[in-house]
């Protein structure tokens, strides 16, 4: 082999491994691009994150939501409004002892649930609005509340029959009260959203004869 053939080889090897080296560096520099933007240990796109507190398209809540429902208030000066019914916080939460929020949709009776408890009907607090159940009737048949307000609501059965105070809406299912006859009580809970919320006697037949009203909340 001349040594004009020689060099030709010799170039052809050089050229072809600067394109080898060419090939190499932009591959690598592909997969930096594509990886450059996921935070490491993540595994999502930077800028895709759900942002703290807010709810999925599923419906599902993050963290702090769940966290939320679960708070547990200061208990510091928080007092009964009626005695031995739940109690109210300083920033006007009604809460568990456990100082959690009381849930108005729970079970009545439940230890979640607002606490109903017997009074004595002379002994109710002024802000207590205070209901007469008997006879065919609820007296008064309507009262108005603001929303989120603590509300002392007492029931007292004017006849000799038993009575079961009940609202309609789930949302305050657990503001429930068994009343017997001449019996009062009472139960604390904060005001539900804005609307009209029915109630009744939930003994059959009770509400047919007029004993039943509404409760708006504004």
């Amino acid at each position: 082999m001349d040594d004009k053939s020689k060099k030709m080889w010799i170039l052809l090897g050089v050229l072809a491994v600067i394109v080898i080296i060419i090939i190499v560096a932009a591959l690598q520099g592909k997969k930096s691009s594509q990886t450059a933007g996921t935070p490491a240990g993540t595994g999502q796109t930077a800028g895709t994150e759900q942002p703290t507190g807010t709810t999925t398209p599923t419906g599902t809540t993050t963290p702090v939501q769940q966290a939320d429902a679960n708070k547990v208030y200061d208990l510091k000066g928080a007092t009964a409004v009626v005695p031995g019914a739940s109690l109210v916080t300083k920033d006007q939460k009604v809460v568990t002892p456990e100082g959690k929020a009381v849930k108005n949709d729970a079970i009545p009776n439940t230890p979640e649930a607002p606490k109903p408890v017997l009074v004595s009907k002379d002994q109710l607090p002024k802000q207590t609005i205070s209901l007469e159940i008997g006879n065919g009737k609820i007296t008064p048949s309507s009262f108005t509340v603001p929303t989120g307000a603590p509300v002392s609501l007492a029931v007292t059965s004017t006849d000799s029959q038993v009575h079961v105070f009940i609202f309609s809406n789930s949302a305050v299912g657990a503001i429930a009260m068994g009343i017997s006859g001449g019996q009062t009580k009472a139960i604390t809970f904060n005001a539900p959203a804005p609307g009209t919320y029915d109630f009744r006697c939930d003994v059959p037949g009770h509400k047919d004869k007029g004993e039943f009203g509404t409760m708006i909340v504004k």
